[in-house]
């Protein structure tokens, strides 16, 4: 069952892990504090990666719609709905790459303590097509995952 809160966080910096792969090979990235916050009826979570501080990232995440934007090494702005393809352009090294996405299923559950968005979608990129999962944890979240041994 997913559900949407409608309101600010109860804390604002919370930890986050995001799994991305095929489905059956995850690769996990614990990030210790994203910051957390609500404004025009999305929720707003953003980092810099623990290796690379230069690199940061935000998830956009409305009830409907997820929004991932990278930025430093490369440089990404995708929007993900359910059942739609989207096309944007990734930048690596100032050079422009099309990306075509096309999201086979979003479920989005946020709360007012964590929550977590679970995406499946397919990547077309540099002539070659993969289907990756992502999946997006964060704050209660993180700790139930933590308590029950998660690791994906």
């Amino acid at each position: 069952m997913s559900s949407f809160y409608l309101g600010s966080p109860l804390k604002n910096v919370v930890p986050l892990v995001w799994s991305r792969g095929d489905g059956q090979n995850l690769e996990s990235s614990p990030v210790l504090s994203a910051t957390w916050d609500f404004r025009s009826n999305a929720h707003y979570l953003r980092y810099f990666e623990e290796a690379q501080t230069e690199e940061r990232s935000t998830f956009v995440i409305r009830q409907d719609a997820v929004t991932v934007i990278r930025r430093g090494a490369y440089l990404w702005n995708c929007t993900f709905v359910s059942g739609q393809k989207q096309s944007s352009t990734l930048y690596l090294g100032g050079e422009p790459y099309s990306v075509e996405v096309r999201t086979r299923q979003l479920l989005v559950d946020v709360n007012a303590t964590g929550g977590q968005v679970q995406l499946y979608y397919s990547w077309g990129f540099l002539g070659e097509d993969s289907e990756i999962y992502l999946q997006i944890c964060f704050g209660s979240c993180v700790v139930r995952r933590k308590q029950h041994g998660s690791t994906s």
